[in-house]
């Protein structure tokens, strides 16, 4: 008892007067209020983040996923379509891996769309984001006139890449335009790099499954040749292994004869052709086989036609 006495009294008065007049303070309370807001909008979006991170990575497939992946989104903000395009840069092309609207899409999944002169080759070459403020102004783009019939403004589309090299174009789109700026790109470049890294595991993990069955496959050639002496008996069966890794429509081994010039199909699987049947003597003059046993290289026409 006794402890306090008038003169901590008055430093504590001088003290409540202080705070009194911080909380009466418009201008502190604002500023206080605006960081309590900033906080929390930075740990909604990473709550975001990790919940996509998760669903990602706990559904196999992109499209499965990708509605679960929307909810979670526009906790943050709000759009009326997004979709994710993977690169095929053996074709120069972006393929709709994964897409979600309430505005109907022309580009439907599975839908392969040539990078040239569109906004998402320009976002795959520079590895940069990339901002359609208003397609009834402008529209640079071959894709734009289709996203502005379909009564789209604007969008933003994001370089989902791993060590500099893109590999998939995620976009987000409006009917509102200049709907999106820096501060979409500040919340959904951090899910673009999720996006990122789920598609390579997924793409690891897929390598590696199918390494795994290239080796059954393989593996499983070796016992039937072992097996089947007869190579009549042993194409149907190579052939219906080889099918598990990929499609064809016939598969033949023909025995060389350089020293008549000819090639003869021993054996063949599939579709057959009366001109190419078992026992068909072929001349390596101007063949594609000639070329094969003259080069001792692998040979591959794209189009016959």
């Amino acid at each position: 008892p006794g402890i306090y006495g008038a003169k901590d009294l008055q430093v504590l008065s001088e003290m409540a007067g202080q705070l009194a007049h911080a909380i009466t303070n418009p201008r502190l309370v604002d500023e206080i209020r605006q960081r309590r807001d900033e906080l929390e909008a930075a740990v909604r979006r990473l709550e975001v983040i990790n919940e996509v991170g998760r669903i990602l990575g706990a559904t196999p497939a992109l499209e499965e996923a990708f509605p679960r992946v929307v909810e979670q989104l526009q906790r943050l903000i709000s759009f009326d379509r997004m979709a994710v395009g993977l690169v095929a840069r053996d074709k120069n092309a972006v393929r709709v891996a994964a897409q979600w609207g309430i505005v109907p899409s022309r580009l439907t999944l599975g839908t392969v769309i040539p990078l040239a002169e569109t906004s998402s080759g320009w976002v795959v070459e520079r590895n940069q984001p990339y901002i359609a403020t208003d397609l009834a102004q402008e529209r640079p783009f071959v894709t734009d006139d289709i996203l502005y019939e379909e009564g789209l403004r604007s969008y933003l589309r994001l370089p989902v890449s791993i060590r500099g090299q893109v590999f998939a174009v995620f976009n987000i789109q409006s009917r509102q335009p200049n709907y999106f700026g820096q501060e979409a790109m500040d919340i959904l470049q951090p899910v673009a790099v999720v996006i990122a890294q789920a598609l390579e595991n997924r793409r690891a993990l897929e390598e590696e499954r199918r390494k795994a069955e290239r080796l059954e496959v393989i593996n499983e050639i070796e016992r039937i040749v072992g097996v089947a002496p007869v190579l009549e008996e042993v194409v149907p069966q190579v052939g219906e292994q080889l099918q598990r890794l990929l499609s064809f429509d016939r598969f033949s081994i023909a025995l060389i004869d350089e020293a008549r010039g000819q090639a003869k199909v021993a054996a063949a699987w599939g579709d057959m052709f009366p001109s190419l049947a078992p026992g068909t003597l072929l001349s390596l003059a101007d063949t594609y086989s000639g070329w094969v046993a003259e080069h001792g290289q692998p040979y591959i026409t794209t189009d016959l036609a």
